[in-house]
């Protein structure tokens, strides 16, 4: 009996309104004996039917893109995380896009300048079921969480006058 010892093969998409970003981006990828390319698209709305015809493991999606931006694209489409992790490719990004992409489901943000090698850990490590973030943006990203969850919480304590639960129980009755 023979044992294959071989990776599972992962499948991915790649959207980018750049020619030839595509396909420099497929050339490299392809280096790696446990990644495909299984074909691409040049805008959002393509993505869209592209990751319902062919199901990538991993969607590269560009954020910035004509017509419908990436981030326009997740917001559209929630289907787009149930069966495919998105990884957002990016030349720059604010942390409350970074925050927003995250939270409408993608799994990790790589910059457009980082290495090859950055780009091959960020698959791997989101077809592992993690997040990834590049190291910078971390402590930003947490901090707008936390802001965001802290504006919620002050929300529902303007929205209940400061009263507590019992406070305002006894002027309900």
């Amino acid at each position: 009996m023979t044992i294959d010892t071989r990776a599972e093969v992962i499948r991915i998409g790649i959207v980018d309104d750049h020619p030839i970003f595509r396909d420099g981006l497929r050339r490299l990828l392809e280096l790696e004996p446990d990644m495909v390319v299984v074909g691409d698209a040049e805008n959002a709305v393509q993505a869209v039917a592209f990751a319902e015809v062919h199901r990538p493991d991993i969607l590269l999606l560009d954020l910035a893109m004509p017509k419908i931006s990436g981030l326009e694209a997740l917001a559209a489409t929630p289907e787009f995380t149930r069966t495919t992790r998105v990884i957002v490719l990016t030349a720059a990004i604010d942390t409350d896009d970074m925050v927003k992409v995250l939270m409408l489901g993608a799994r990790g943000i790589v910059f457009k300048a980082a290495a090859t090698a950055i780009l091959i850990a960020a698959i791997r490590t989101v077809m592992a079921g993690r997040y990834w973030v590049v190291r910078e943006a971390v402590s930003d990203v947490l901090g707008a969480i936390r802001d965001l969850q802290f504006g919620a919480t002050q929300r529902r304590i303007l929205r209940d006058f400061g009263l507590t639960h019992r406070e305002r129980e006894i002027i309900r009755l």
